[in-house]
């Protein structure tokens, strides 16, 4: 039932997945205890699918039951703690509160460095969150610290066709333009761009984040039609 909820999430049918995943989660509890790791993992995909669905109060208030019960039944000092408080520092993001995303971000990273070895794909997807709350915070050199490592870690670790590498180099492309290296920063973010629709598509929301990043680009460099340009192309994929 939980897997069939997350597969009905994905395809975007989220009434039922709904009640899937809380009949699941209900079962859990009980054969399992509160504190197990299928109820925080029952309960982070219930956060997922509240924010696929725009409810990113509702996302957030699950998605910290999902870090309680990792805590609590894994310990403060597991991969799989650290795994949700990332996810619930991407959540705060969305709800603009930068203070709550940087904590929850800084001790995934926390966690991690107890948990896993310095070059992890987790590592990489958390220093690349902490790298965009900075970014966001107005930390532009600390944002690209950040996420040079995260780049770094992902071109050690995916294949070189990688969307994680395509992602965290969007990211590092836009720090740049904002620290005004646009000569490096700008054929980074276009590159990467390209690499996103390539891998995950147009709607995924690296790519439409990428996307919108370089349109606000061209038209601050008074290049209009080439953000109007850029605008088409994914409508047409």
């Amino acid at each position: 039932m939980a897997t069939l909820g997350y597969i009905l999430t994905e395809r975007g049918q989220y009434t039922e997945a709904e009640q899937l995943l809380k009949e699941a989660l209900e079962i859990e509890r009980s054969v399992f205890g509160e504190h197990n790791v299928r109820v925080a993992q029952a309960e982070a995909h219930l956060g997922d699918l509240y924010e696929r669905r725009g409810e990113t109060a509702k996302a957030i208030e699950t998605m910290q039951a999902a870090v309680s019960v990792a805590r609590q039944g894994l310990g403060a000092e597991h991969y799989l703690t650290g795994y949700y408080l990332n996810s619930l520092a991407g959540l705060y993001i969305k709800a603009a509160d930068l203070p709550a995303a940087e904590a929850a971000a800084r001790e995934a990273l926390a966690v991690y460095a107890q948990s896993l070895p310095a070059q992890h794909l987790y590592v990489a997807t958390a220093k690349l969150t902490l790298g965009e709350i900075l970014l966001r915070r107005g930390s532009l050199a600390a944002a690209e610290v950040e996420l040079r490592s995260s780049l770094d870690i992902n071109t050690a670790l995916a294949g070189t066709d990688s969307w994680r590498i395509a992602r965290s180099a969007a990211s590092l492309g836009w720090v740049l333009i904002k620290r005004d290296k646009s000569a490096e920063g700008e054929p980074m973010l276009v590159a990467a761009r390209a690499r996103l629709l390539a891998t995950v598509g147009a709607q995924h929301a690296a790519t439409q984040e990428a996307t919108n990043r370089l349109v606000e680009y061209y038209r601050a460099t008074h290049r209009d039609a080439e953000a109007q340009k850029l605008l088409g192309e994914p409508a047409k994929r």
